[in-house]
C-alpha cells in the first residue's frame, strides 16, 4: 500500500466517523422527542399552560388571547401556588365546545392584517 492509498483510507475513515457521530446525534434527538411525546400523551389529571398549548397545538399568545376574550379553557389554581392549570375535564370540555376552532383564523400569527386602503401608493 502506498502513501496516497493510506491517506485516502484515512480520509474515508474520518468521513465515516463524522457520519456516525451525526447519526448518533439524530438518533438521540429522535429518542428525546419520542420520550417527550410519550410523556405528553399520557393522560394526566391536570396540565400546565405549556403542556396544554403543546397538546392542542396552540401558541401561548393564542392561549392568553383566548383567555382574555373568555373563550379559553377554565383555569384552576392550587392553593399556595401561583401556577395555573387546566384539568383534564376542562380540557375535554373546551375541545368539545371548540371542535371547529381554526388556529389560522384565531390570530396564531402575531401580526394584524394591514389595511392598504388607508395607505396611498406612490410611484
Amino acid at each position: 500500500m502506498n502513501i496516497s492509498q493510506m491517506q485516502a483510507e484515512d480520509e474515508s475513515i474520518e468521513l465515516l466517523k463524522k457520519e456516525n457521530a451525526d447519526l448518533k446525534r439524530k438518533v438521540s434527538q429522535i429518542e428525546k422527542r419520542y420520550r417527550e411525546d410519550v410523556l405528553y400523551a399520557r393522560e394526566k389529571s391536570m396540565y400546565s399552560v405549556d403542556e396544554w398549548c403543546y397538546r392542542n397545538s396552540v401558541s401561548k399568545f393564542v392561549f392568553y388571547r383566548l383567555q382574555k376574550e373568555g373563550r379559553g379553557p377554565r383555569l384552576t389554581s392550587i392553593k399556595g401556588t401561583r401556577r395555573q392549570f387546566i384539568t383534564a375535564d376542562d380540557d375535554k370540555e373546551w375541545l368539545m365546545t371548540n371542535s371547529n376552532f381554526d388556529r389560522d383564523k384565531n390570530f396564531d400569527n402575531h401580526q394584524k392584517p394591514i389595511d392598504i386602503s388607508d395607505h396611498q401608493l406612490t410611484s
